[in-house]
């Protein structure tokens, strides 16, 4: 692979994984605040969906 192939690469991978923790952080520390909000009916991925809609 050209040396500017592996630069397009490993920006792409350390892209991915920024975004990764972008949406992995927030919605593992806000998941269990989303299910006080939405009440004792909801479940775990109610308070994930949320946080990632917030996200979007």
């Amino acid at each position: 692979m050209p040396p500017a192939g592996r630069a397009a690469l490993r920006a792409g991978v350390v892209g991915n994984l920024i975004d990764n923790i972008h949406v992995f952080l927030p919605v593992t520390a806000l998941a269990p605040a989303m299910l006080v909000i939405a009440g004792p009916s909801a479940t775990a991925s109610a308070g994930a969906l949320i946080i990632v809609a917030m996200l979007l």
